[in-house]
C-alpha cells in the first residue's frame, strides 16, 4: 500500500490491503477455528432460543484463547489500523468470528456503529476471510463515503436498508484471498453476500479505535458486560483492561490480559 492509498481511507471509508497476513498468520487462525466453534452460538441461542440458524458467531475470543490473543498483539492488523486511522495508539474494541454454512445468504445493507457506545472519528474494522471470496459469493460491498452521512440521515434509516448500485453513489466490492484484509469505517453502509455453495464462510472482524475515541454511555448495550465497565462519558477505552491497547507509539505494549468477569462467556 502506498501513502496515497492509505490516505484515501478517511474519505472513502473502505480499502483492501492485499497480503497483509502471511501464510503463517493464516495457519494460526485456521488452528484456532475449531476451538472457537466449540463456543460459538447462533443468534437464536444468544437470545435464549433454539439453535435454528445455519450461522454461528463468537466474540471476546482474546479473553479465553491465548493463541488468538497473541495474534492480535503480534500480527500486522493493529499496525494497519493505526496507519488507516492516522493514530499513534490502537485499542481493541471488539473481536468477532462468524461462521456460515455453504449457500447461506449474507447480511443486507446496514451500518455497524451508530449504536456503539463510542464517540470520535478514529474507528475502524479489519475484516478477513479464511476462504477465497468472490464478488458474488461472500464479498463485502460498500457505499463509498457513506460514513460521512449526516446523523439525521443515519437516524432515519431502518436497521437494514436498500441501496441500488445504479444510483448516484459509488458502490464497491472486494474479492479477497486468505491473507488479504479489508479495512472499513463501521459507520459506512455495507452488505455481505452469502457463502459459496461449495464451502462455508469463516471470517474475522477486528474492531479497533484510535486516539480521539471516547466512551459514550447508552441506554442499552448489545453486550451486557459493557454496561458493567464503569466507564464514564468521555473516558478513553485504553484506560480500562477490558479494552486492551494493541499499539502505542509512546509506550511499550504488553500482552492483553483477560479481564472480563469469569461468569461472562464468549
Amino acid at each position: 500500500m502506498t501513502d496515497a492509498q492509505w490516505g484515501d481511507f478517511p474519505g472513502r471509508g473502505a480499502l483492501v490491503v492485499r497480503g497483509l497476513l502471511d501464510e503463517g498468520w493464516i495457519d494460526v487462525l485456521r488452528g484456532v477455528v475449531d476451538e472457537i466453534l466449540d463456543v460459538a452460538a447462533t443468534r437464536n441461542e444468544r437470545l435464549g432460543g433454539a439453535a435454528a440458524s445455519r450461522s454461528r458467531s463468537a466474540d471476546g475470543i482474546w479473553r479465553t484463547n491465548d493463541r488468538f490473543a497473541r495474534f492480535l498483539e503480534q500480527s500486522p492488523l493493529a499496525d494497519a489500523a493505526g496507519t488507516a486511522l492516522g493514530s499513534a495508539s490502537v485499542t481493541l474494541y471488539e473481536d468477532l468470528f462468524l461462521y456460515t454454512d455453504p449457500s447461506v445468504p449474507g447480511a443486507p445493507w446496514h451500518r455497524d456503529a451508530p449504536h456503539w457506545p463510542l464517540m470520535g472519528q478514529q474507528i475502524c474494522s479489519v475484516w478477513l476471510s479464511l476462504e477465497p471470496v468472490e464478488i458474488d459469493t461472500g464479498a463485502l460491498h460498500f457505499v463509498v463515503g457513506s460514513h460521512h452521512d449526516d446523523d439525521e440521515v443515519v437516524r432515519e434509516e431502518a436497521m437494514t436498508t436498500e441501496v441500488s448500485p445504479e444510483g448516484d453513489r459509488e458502490v464497491v466490492g472486494f474479492a479477497t484471498e486468505p491473507g488479504d484484509a479489508i479495512v472499513f469505517h463501521p459507520r459506512i453502509r455495507h452488505a455481505a453476500l452469502g457463502a459459496a455453495p461449495e464451502r462455508p464462510r469463516r471470517t474475522f472482524t477486528i474492531r479497533m479505535v484510535g486516539d480521539d475515541v471516547r466512551w459514550r454511555p447508552r441506554s442499552s448495550y448489545y453486550h451486557p458486560w459493557m454496561a458493567e465497565s464503569g466507564l464514564q462519558r468521555g473516558d478513553r477505552l485504553a484506560a480500562h483492561p477490558w479494552f486492551p491497547v494493541l499499539r502505542d507509539e509512546h509506550h511499550p505494549v504488553g500482552r492483553p490480559a483477560p479481564a472480563r468477569p469469569a461468569t461472562e462467556g464468549i
